[in-house]
């Protein structure tokens, strides 16, 4: 009759303990709660704070990495300890050695191949955190090295527009130029500026800028109704408009202002338009072709100035 190690019932009542605790942890870690606590959010924050959040959380995760690696030591620890009484008595489980449960006796070379999987099993049990933790401090160097990169990158190209705003202070390029110094305050004054001294394009940037929410504060019902009025004469804001739609999933509205954009033979036009149908709404094949054609055709872009105003 095979020989039986019962199971000790103190050690049992603690591995179960021990799987609760896990198991709430576990549960804990997939909570929104425990999400917001490591989590940091990156909502309206420029490219090198995004950076700076990303390398905060990964410090969150190597914090926990840490922790499991304690955890890890502590029963791989055990499971060489095992696995070295195993091997020496050539016995599995050895004399005198607690189970949690009731255990089949083993011996010689199954009882080495049993020490052998235990040995196994520390080493992917202590590998898995030393391997993330490589992973993690590897990720944070990355990106470390990018946000760099983007800052010393970012003081030059904010020196070239601060040339260029001081070659053209009062021109509509300018208006760009102080949209990418991050400075949407000395944008809008130009924009109300040139507004006032009666230029149409400086009211189309204000409201195309509204429209898409970006640079300035979002105003979408002011927006269109100021580039529906626009329309009628240029075909930008027309243009502005049908893709706007098109975001919305507004297809018949998109298509509307597609044609009155064009009055003008433009390849972003006709592009837009046979995006239009070749989706499963219009799915229109023969219109695709045409349109395809005409694109082909057509002059290869609007004009190229920034805010720019072609009439129809």
């Amino acid at each position: 009759m095979a020989e039986i190690v019962k199971a000790d019932k103190q050690l049992k009542k603690r591995a179960y303990i021990l799987l609760m605790i896990v198991v709430v942890i576990l549960g804990f870690t997939q909570s929104e709660y425990f999400s917001n606590l490591v989590t940091i959010d990156t909502f309206d924050m420029d490219i090198n704070q995004k950076f700076e959040a990303t390398q905060q959380e990964l410090i969150y995760a190597m914090g926990a990495t840490a922790f499991w690696f304690l955890v890890s030591a502590y029963f791989s620890y055990r499971l060489l300890i095992s696995a070295k009484r195993t091997l020496n008595e050539k016995r599995y489980p050895p004399i005198n050695s607690r189970v949690v449960v009731d255990t089949k006796v083993i011996y010689g070379k199954k009882a080495q191949a049993q020490a052998y999987l235990m040995i196994l099993g520390a080493a992917l049990l202590l590998g898995n955190p030393i391997m993330r933790a490589y992973g993690i401090y590897y990720g944070y160097s990355v990106i470390d090295d990018v946000s760099k990169s983007n800052i010393e990158l970012q003081i030059t190209m904010d020196k070239h527009y601060e040339d260029l705003v001081a070659e053209r202070p009062n021109s509509l390029e300018a208006i760009d130029y102080y949209f990418r110094l991050r400075k949407p305050e000395e944008a809008v004054r130009l924009i109300d500026s040139l507004i006032k001294k009666g230029n149409n394009e400086a009211v189309f940037a204000k409201a195309s800028e509204s429209l898409k929410g970006i640079n300035l504060p979002k105003d979408i019902d002011n927006s269109i109704n100021t580039l529906i009025t626009m329309c009628n004469e240029y075909v930008e804001p027309c243009l502005l408009l049908a893709i706007h739609h098109k975001e919305q999933k507004q297809y018949d509205l998109s298509l509307k202002y597609f044609r009155k954009a064009e009055s003008k033979d433009f390849t972003d036009v006709y592009r837009e338009i046979r995006y239009l149908y070749n989706r499963s709404y219009l799915n229109d094949r023969s219109k695709l072709n045409e349109y395809t054609e005409k694109m082909n055709r057509a002059k290869y872009s609007l004009c190229d100035e920034v805010y720019c105003l072609t009439k129809h």
